[in-house]
């Protein structure tokens, strides 16, 4: 964990990983504090304000940022932050993403770029759901390991359909843990035929509501989740020397081999045949 200071305020860096890394932001108070007139953004990066709040002002937006909003900047932007009253009890978790990486990603800008302009976002119940398994993914040993995919899903979040309403905090904790045994269950038994209802009734819910909630938390729905971790396993089977696209076709648990092989092609650009050679 390293400490950095950079006009009275102190970045934490929590992890550095290839393509991003993710800090602590606050400010020390046994320092004073002054805002400059106007900052300007290095890179891409996506700020939960986990505490405390100040003023974001910028060319089209002036907003006072609190508790759960967040806050998005690109390269060049130039900003400024104003902390009312001086007050700077606020502290950010931030995860920035190199510029390299990202805009060599074409798939990944078109994301970034059909969230808009906007700097500010009001908390959303996903957007505190990956803030929550952020913060769950800095506590594991491995926390590289889920890097790259939660970079896209923060930018995919930002670019969806308007909020719903707001759980309650400890609403969305039991929500939460209810999709994370889900996601679980499926890592784990992607091969057998599970069910929605199967999935629902693991973790206590009825069929439509765990649906509806997986899908809002997680972003896709459980099907297509599942549908995701059996290509993923079949493209591991296949790079580890599987006997044939058919055995890697139903270990993966797909019960139709031309099935299995369009949403492959589709999936990973290439035929089973070809991307196992």
């Amino acid at each position: 964990m390293r400490l950095i200071y950079r006009d009275v305020i102190r970045h934490t860096a929590l992890l550095i990983a290839p393509d991003l890394r993710v800090d602590r932001i606050d400010h020390p108070g046994d320092q004073p504090h002054r805002d400059p007139a106007a900052e300007s953004s290095s890179s891409y990066s996506v700020s939960f304000v986990e505490q405390g709040g100040f003023d974001i002002r910028c060319r089209d937006e002036s907003r006072m940022l609190r508790q759960q909003d967040v806050l998005v900047t690109r390269p060049s932007q130039v900003y400024s932050c104003r902390h009312p009253g001086q007050r700077t009890d606020d502290v950010c978790l931030t995860v920035s993403f190199y510029t390299e990486a990202m805009e060599a990603d074409g798939a990944q800008m078109d994301v970034v770029y059909s969230s808009g302009r906007r700097m500010t976002f009001p908390a959303t119940n996903r957007l505190r759901y990956l803030h929550r398994s952020l913060l769950a993914l800095l506590a594991s040993k491995d926390t590289a390991a889920g890097a790259e995919n939660l970079a896209i899903s923060l930018w995919q979040a930002l670019a969806d359909a308007p909020p719903r309403r707001l759980y309650r905090d400890a609403q969305l904790g039991w929500y939460a843990e209810r999709v994370e045994a889900a996601r679980k269950i499926i890592e784990a038994r992607f091969a057998d035929k599970l069910t929605l209802s199967d999935l629902a009734r693991s973790v206590g819910m009825s069929p439509f509501h765990f649906c509806r909630i997986f899908t809002e938390l997680a972003g896709m729905p459980p099907h297509r989740c599942l549908l995701e971790v059996r290509l993923r396993a079949a493209a591991a089977m296949l790079r580890a020397g599987a006997d044939s696209v058919t055995d890697a076709c139903f270990r993966s648990g797909f019960r139709d081999l031309s099935h299995f092989i369009r949403l492959f092609q589709r999936r990973f650009g290439a035929t089973p045949s070809r991307y196992a050679g």
